[in-house]
């Protein structure tokens, strides 16, 4: 992404701030990979069943409110869990997940 001057420089400190239509994008590949990825989310909140899956089907919102229901995170928790777990996914890290600790 070039700015007006076809400088990338300030396009890349846009993104590297959090500028939220380049996460959208990244999570649109998510969403795309779906059936690919939904094994990778088992892993990581083994408490999801085949239907909360299913049921996702890697809408980020639905992420969310599925780790609210099932984890009883507040929202901070459930959007730092899903971001860190997109961050991983862009990473393409090979490391297997640490499942998410149930409370008792």
């Amino acid at each position: 992404m070039k700015n007006e001057t076809g400088n990338h420089k300030d396009a890349q400190m846009k993104n590297e701030s959090g500028d939220h239509k380049e996460a959208s994008m990244d999570w649109k590949q998510i969403e795309g990979n779906w059936d690919n990825v939904k094994g990778k989310v088992k892993e990581k909140w083994t408490k999801f069943t085949t239907e909360d899956l299913s049921t996702i089907k890697g809408n980020r919102d639905l992420l969310v409110t599925q780790l609210l229901k099932t984890y009883d995170f507040g929202k901070e928790e459930a959007e730092k869990q899903v971001n860190d777990f997109k961050m991983m996914m862009n990473s393409n890290s090979k490391d297997s997940f640490k499942p998410v600790e149930h409370k008792l």
